[in-house]
Parts: C-alpha cells; sequence; structure tokens
C-alpha cells in the first residue's frame, strides 16, 4: 500500500510540473539576395544580407569570381563582413542551381544549407538572362529565405 501512495505522489507531481519548455531556434533571414554575371563573362558577384533575430546579429556577405573558373565545390567557408557568419557553396556556384551552406560563427550547430534552383517548380530564386547592359545573367531571391540554423 505503501508503494502505491509513492507511486502516486509521483505520478501527481509530475502531471503539476506540465511538460517541458523546449526552446526551439529562430531561423535566420537572408535579404537582399542576389547574384550577377557580367556581360564578359570575367566577373561573378554573389550578394546578401544575414539577420538573426534570436541574437540580433546582422552581417553582409558576398563573393566575387571569375565564372569561367567557377567557385570550386567543397565546404571552404567564406567570411561574412562582421564575421557573424560564414557561408560556402559544397557543389560548387553556378548561379541557376546551387547549395548554400551557411554556418554562425561561434555556433555549436552544424552548418544549415539551402538548395536555390531556378528552375525548380515556383522558385523564389529568380533568373534572367541579359536582363540589362553589362550584365549577362542576373538572378535575385523574391523574398526573405528564412534557415533554421
Amino acid at each position: 500500500m505503501r508503494l502505491v501512495n509513492i507511486v502516486s505522489s509521483l505520478a501527481i507531481a509530475g502531471c503539476s510540473m506540465g511538460n517541458p519548455v523546449v526552446q526551439r531556434a529562430v531561423p535566420v533571414q537572408i535579404q537582399n539576395f542576389h547574384a550577377d554575371i557580367n556581360s564578359d563573362n570575367s566577373l561573378g558577384t554573389l550578394q546578401f544580407t544575414v539577420h538573426s533575430p534570436g541574437n540580433n546579429l546582422d552581417d553582409s556577405c558576398n563573393i566575387s569570381w571569375n565564372p569561367s573558373g567557377a567557385v570550386q565545390p567543397g565546404m571552404d567557408f567564406n567570411k561574412c563582413a562582421q564575421d557573424h557568419f560564414e557561408f560556402g557553396f559544397r557543389y560548387g556556384l553556378q548561379i541557376e542551381n546551387f547549395v548554400l551552406d551557411l554556418h554562425q560563427v561561434g555556433s555549436t550547430t552544424q552548418t544549415a544549407y539551402q538548395v536555390l534552383n531556378s528552375e525548380a517548380k515556383d522558385s523564389k530564386w529568380v533568373c534572367t538572362k541579359d536582363p540589362n547592359e553589362g550584365n549577362k545573367e542576373s538572378c535575385q531571391y523574391n523574398g526573405v529565405l528564412s534557415i533554421n540554423l
């Protein structure tokens, strides 16, 4: 009988404590995300800004490269301007279709990634050939891209 009272007391105590609170990560927001290749194919640029609402960090990220010698695949990261984030391209960079890897510097979380493919159905990554004089191709993300880190 005493064992039943102890088990009942533990069950009541467990119920009164409620469910434990699980804190979920707030996604980072990527804005002003665009890429261009100039008309003579000698310069490619990719730029975006990152905002982390969870810890109020902002950073500007960009890379320039020679498109005829594409950004090589791999997990080498490029630091963003304020060193809060770093980014890379696990399969290389062709602006119509690539995987963006993003990592918060000093974070113990794994790297998050996002596939950007202008040919995917309902894609927000939109590319245009010959958009204006001086550019062979331009791509931009329509909206705010959220990534869970």
